[in-house]
């Protein structure tokens, strides 16, 4: 009886020695998290590599002028867990060229946007794993290749329009300002009676 509860003590003892050992390990793993460094991010850069990231593919996903501390915050947990920067520059890039988060799909439209790709790791882990990718493009007939080239040369003439017509409209608004800057400086410099007095003398009121 006296061996069995030495034992059953021995047991006890052993437990909470484990229970010790997993107790400072996890405070161990605790302490080296929080002093790993944040990978270091260039926030001006890094929206400006966003908004030229538009541009470069033709993509209608909202610009971001600014970003909060809170979605800052978000950015680096996210470079942090992935321990690198680039897999936020690649996830950026499958989203601006994504048919489907880029809202071209028909009957499925769904817009993107830098909050939608950051606020949840499924969102991101999804982009970047390729689950919003354009399906593989199939070889066209040489109709399909025309009608497809006259579409573009189509939406190319409809751009070179429309840029035209925003540049006229902003040089008539130019044009505008500057006959109302010309006509505020005549107000406020014509000759008003008592200096067509002074330079005429008594002459003045003859034609």
């Amino acid at each position: 009886m006296k061996e069995k509860r030495s034992k059953k003590e021995s047991n006890k003892e052993e437990a909470k020695e484990e229970t010790e050992v997993d107790s400072v390990l996890a405070l161990e793993k605790k302490e080296k998290s929080s002093l790993r460094k944040d990978i270091k991010i260039d926030w001006a850069a890094f929206i400006r590599y966003y908004n030229d990231s538009l541009k470069r593919y033709g993509s209608v996903i909202p610009r971001i002028e600014w970003l909060s501390k809170g979605k800052k915050s978000r950015v680096q947990a996210l470079v942090n867990r992935w321990e690198s920067k680039k897999v936020m520059l690649v996830a950026i890039e499958k989203m601006m060229q994504s048919d489907f988060l880029n809202g071209r799909i028909k009957g499925h439209y769904f817009l993107g946007s830098f909050h939608w790709l950051t606020e949840s790791d499924d969102h991101f882990e999804k982009v970047l794993n390729g689950y919003y990718d354009n399906p593989p493009a199939t070889e066209l007939t040489p109709d399909e290749q025309r009608q497809l080239e006259q579409e573009r040369y189509r939406q190319q003439q409809d751009a070179r329009r429309a840029e035209a017509r925003r540049i006229e409209e902003e040089e008539r608004e130019q044009q505008r300002l500057r006959r109302e800057r010309e006509r505020e400086e005549w107000e406020r410099h014509k000759p008003t009676t008592d200096d067509l007095k002074r330079i005429l003398g008594d002459n003045w009121l003859l034609d």
